[in-house]
């Protein structure tokens, strides 16, 4: 299972804010096939970037199988990309 606990995400440039995520929260269960969609511009890529750990939130918590995402080391962070998570790349150019 994914659960994602109060996750936010803030992009900043000199003194200009743009939260991409503010305050996610749900769950995914394991083998339930799940779509993410909307807008352009509405957090999609940013939050899978956060899953996939490529990106690390500013608040909240990642929990994959239980394990706090949001916790872990580079060298657990390595480990979790090579076994995992699977990433296609929409744009690999």
């Amino acid at each position: 299972m994914i659960e994602l606990t109060g996750v936010s995400k803030i992009y900043r440039s000199g003194d200009r804010e743009c939260r991409a995520l503010d305050n996610i929260s749900t769950q995914i269960e394991k083998g339930i096939f799940t779509a993410i969609t909307g807008k352009s511009g509405s957090g999609k890529t940013t939050l899978l970037n956060l899953m996939g750990l490529l990106d690390r939130p500013d608040e909240g918590h990642i929990l994959v199988d239980g394990k706090d995402l949001t916790r872990l080391c580079k060298k657990d962070i390595l480990e979790y990309r090579r076994t995992g998570v699977g990433i296609v790349f929409q744009f690999f150019i």
